[in-house]
């Protein structure tokens, strides 16, 4: 499956409009294409963006994560915020959920 605009479109994560992301051998690449650069993400990170993408909330998607890779909530939790962090910085996802600190600071890299 990949997630083009529209398909992750929830009300506190979507991917950037100007970004396309297509699967590739088991890897999400995702291309921003005002940046002209390009980003890969491996089967896991993939597989925690696809739960984000399904989940109504940060906390109920770290909930799945937890469920689904029989890890503890709290690194669950951090491992994703990571994710979207890294991601929300290269301006490949939009982020509105004010409970990951990342979103409040400035977005200067």
């Amino acid at each position: 499956s990949d997630y083009r605009q529209g398909v992750c479109n929830m009300s506190w994560l979507t991917v950037a409009p100007d970004v396309l992301c297509q699967e590739v051998e088991g890897e999400m690449i995702l291309l921003n294409l005002p940046a002209e650069s390009y980003h890969s993400l491996n089967t896991t990170g993939r597989r925690f963006l696809a739960i984000a993408c399904e989940s109504d909330s940060f906390d109920s998607a770290v909930q799945a994560i937890s469920a689904e890779f029989s890890i503890q909530a709290e690194l669950a939790g951090s491992d994703l915020a990571r994710i979207l962090e890294m991601m929300h910085r290269r301006n490949l996802v939009v982020v509105s959920d004010p409970s990951l600190e990342f979103i409040n600071g400035s977005n200067s890299d």
